[in-house]
């Protein structure tokens, strides 16, 4: 309920034009495995198998931007694929690109 509670507040404060994305430095693996982490036990819950494709090799430890957005997007995405898919596996692919 808290989570959504934050999303819409976020919504509200986008909307005004108060809303002040935060740009700091994080690791882009810790933020996607801790996100991965907390939606398996979702995927558990409906049969799912959810797996990781971080091409670790492109993609750089460290970023800038907003941690908490990206986690809420990340979070979004595979709460959508958990509950519209008829497949059993869902992946998360983290990829890098220059553009």
């Amino acid at each position: 309920m808290m989570y959504d509670l934050k999303n819409i507040q976020d919504w509200d404060l986008l909307k005004s034009s108060k809303f002040k994305p935060v740009s700091e430095k994080f690791n882009l693996k810790e933020a996607v495995d801790e996100v991965t982490e907390m939606m398996k036990l979702r995927c558990d819950i409906k049969y799912n198998i959810l797996t990781l494709d971080l091409r670790a090799s492109e993609v750089p430890t460290y970023v800038i931007g907003d941690k908490v957005r990206f986690q809420q997007v990340a979070i979004n995405l595979l709460s959508n694929a958990i509950n519209n898919t008829f497949e059993k596996n869902i992946t998360l692919r983290v990829e890098y690109s220059k553009d």
